[in-house]
């Protein structure tokens, strides 16, 4: 899917789970998240839509509460395969996917910088994802004074968006 929409010039990487685990963190995964850039995010879900041999839109998971991120964006599933992501446009996670911002893995998935995912989840006040991102690259105080923003104010045209 990523060969495929990097082939199609749509910008995207993996958040969530995917991440936390790509950074040390020790969890279990259920899906996949791909962040896509914005402005590219109707274009991935029209590319997704035409490859059926390889993937197609499934149902949300009964284990996710209704009203969630979960169930505003496309989940699909691997054919053949107990394999499930979802697409996020990169507002929800306020991760950019352009190439400055994005690392891949030995495997070739792209993830956000270390960095750039941390700020993220400082931003997002997503504490327990940032806990166990810290504990997983054993990051310390003077790391994050030294490459995260710390100062000014919630954002809440964000959140209300969300």
């Amino acid at each position: 899917v990523v060969c495929l929409l990097r082939k199609a010039q749509v910008r995207c990487c993996f958040v969530g789970e995917a991440a936390l685990i790509y950074y040390g963190a020790h969890r279990i995964m259920t899906d996949w998240i791909l962040c896509i850039d914005d402005d590219q995010f109707d274009t991935a879900v029209a590319l997704l839509e035409l490859e059926s041999k390889i993937v197609h839109p499934f149902r949300h998971s009964a284990m996710k509460p209704n009203g969630t991120i979960d169930h505003r964006f496309p989940r699909y599933k691997f054919t053949g395969a107990r394999c499930f992501f979802h697409v996020v446009p990169s507002w929800v996670y306020r991760v950019s996917c352009d190439d400055d911002s994005i690392e891949f893995s030995r495997k070739g998935l792209p993830f956000p910088k270390l960095q750039v995912f941390a700020q993220s989840l400082l931003e997002t006040m997503n504490r327990v994802d940032l806990q166990d991102l810290i504990d997983g690259m054993n990051l310390t105080y003077e790391w994050g004074l030294e490459n995260l923003v710390l100062e000014g104010t919630s954002d809440t045209t964000w959140a209300a968006r969300r």
